[in-house]
């Protein structure tokens, strides 16, 4: 804990009310989340516990949510210990650029095998930043191959809704990620920002 203390006396060192000003601007907020509470985080001089990944495909691997969740449970607990708001910040590096990393995501189908599902290169540039690719209709085929391998349970068909409403022909990979984890975080107080967010990027 001394290393946290630590820590939160540098952080109030470098940055203070402007500054935290200047973050909050840099912040999404998602369905479910709290606004006020980065809100207190400008007015009370709070903290962030930060985490992040880069995009992928249909949330990418399971410990992109065990990073969210973690971040958000240090963030309580800190907050409880330095006596100061303390909010869990997930960072979409949807700047990454390499698309062999994020384009697919593996599952255990219903036959308890083993699957990858993988998007074609669906850009004609060199390496472009993932935030700029947007999935086309031709990812459909696989966003269907993905929903044919769920099992079948009571909560398969919000979920399967979920992943049409992020991955839609028009939107980016970056676009459907965010999207995907803010709407299953959102509620447990995780706030969002983005690498190619024009706060962020100036």
């Amino acid at each position: 804990m001394e290393d946290f203390r630590s820590k939160a006396t540098e952080v109030d060192g470098r940055f203070g009310r402007a500054e935290r000003e200047l973050a909050a601007q840099a912040v999404l907020v998602p369905p479910g989340a709290d606004e006020t509470r980065l809100e207190s985080f400008v007015e009370k001089g709070g903290y962030m516990v930060t985490t992040g990944q880069q995009p992928g495909l249909l949330g990418g691997p399971l410990y992109n949510i065990y990073k969210a969740l973690t971040a958000a449970r240090l963030a309580g607990v800190l907050e409880e210990r330095l006596g100061k708001p303390v909010i869990p910040l997930f960072w979409v590096s949807s700047e990454d650029h390499d698309w062999d990393e994020a384009n697919h995501t593996e599952i255990i189908g219903a036959d308890n095998k083993l699957h990858r599902i993988e998007l074609e290169k669906l850009h004609s540039e060199a390496n472009p930043a993932i935030h700029r690719i947007q999935i086309g209709s031709a990812a459909q085929y696989r966003i269907d191959e993905f929903i044919q391998l769920l099992p079948d349970t009571d909560f398969s068909s919000e979920y399967i809704k979920l992943i049409l409403g992020s991955f839609g022909p028009k939107k980016t990979l970056a676009d459907g990620f965010h999207f995907l984890l803010q709407e299953l975080l959102g509620r447990f107080g995780i706030f969002f920002t983005d690498a190619a967010h024009p706060r962020v990027k100036a």
